[in-house]
C-alpha cells in the first residue's frame, strides 16, 4: 500500500477521536505566522474547516459557496475557515489567491499537514465539520458538482455539507458522516 493512501487510512481512522489532552489539540498556522489552538478558533457549536489550495480549479470553482456558509452558519457559532494544506505554496501566492477571489473568511496554512491528516482529509476542497468537543461530525465534499475530477454537473443537485451543518445546528448527526470528497490530492512531500 502506498504511504500517501496508508496515512490517509490511519488519519480517517483517527478522525473519529476527540481532540484533547494537555496539549489542547492540534495547532493552526495563522497566515501571519503564529501557531493557534483549533479550541480557540472554533465557536460555540464547533468549527468547519475547508481544506483548499491556489491551483485547484474545483476547490476555487466552490469558494463562492464556502464564503456563503461562512455567513449563514458563523452567526450560529459554527464559523467556516479555510486551511491551505500545500507545503509547496508561499505567504504571498495565499494572499494573492484570497484577494483574487475576495475571500473573507478567516485562513489558516497546514504546511506540515498535521491538521489534515487529523481529520482524515486527502482533497481539495474538503470540508470537516468539527463538534465542540474535537470529534469529526462530518467529513466529505461541499457538494456533488463534480463526481470525478473532469466529470461534473452543471449544477449541484445536493449541497452536503449545507445539509449536515443544518442537521448538526438542529441536534442531528450524532454519528461520523462521511461522504467522499472529489478534487485534488494533496501533494504531501513525505510521501
Amino acid at each position: 500500500m502506498k504511504r500517501r493512501a496508508w496515512l490517509c487510512l490511519m488519519a480517517s481512522a483517527l478522525a473519529g477521536c476527540a481532540i484533547g489532552g494537555s496539549g489542547g489539540g492540534p495547532m493552526l498556522l495563522g497566515l501571519d505566522g503564529r501557531e493557534q489552538l483549533l479550541m480557540k478558533v472554533q465557536g460555540a457549536r464547533g468549527l468547519v474547516l475547508v481544506f483548499v489550495s491556489v491551483d485547484c480549479p474545483i476547490a476555487n470553482r466552490f469558494l463562492p459557496e464556502i464564503e456563503s456558509l461562512g455567513a449563514r452558519f458563523g452567526p450560529e457559532g459554527l464559523p467556516v475557515a479555510y486551511v491551505y494544506a500545500s507545503p509547496f505554496e508561499s505567504d504571498a501566492q495565499v494572499g494573492m489567491h484570497r484577494r483574487e477571489y475576495g475571500l473573507l473568511l478567516p485562513a489558516f496554512r497546514d504546511p506540515g499537514f498535521r491538521v489534515a491528516r487529523r481529520f482524515g482529509a486527502c482533497r481539495t476542497p474538503e470540508a470537516v465539520l468539527i463538534r465542540p468537543d474535537g470529534s469529526v461530525a462530518y467529513r466529505g465534499r461541499i457538494n456533488d458538482q463534480y463526481t470525478a475530477p473532469g466529470q461534473g454537473r452543471p449544477a449541484p443537485t445536493r449541497h452536503d455539507l449545507a445539509e449536515a451543518a443544518a442537521e448538526f445546528l438542529s441536534g442531528g448527526l450524532m454519528t461520523q458522516r462521511l461522504v467522499p470528497a472529489v478534487g485534488c490530492r494533496f501533494r504531501d512531500p513525505g510521501n
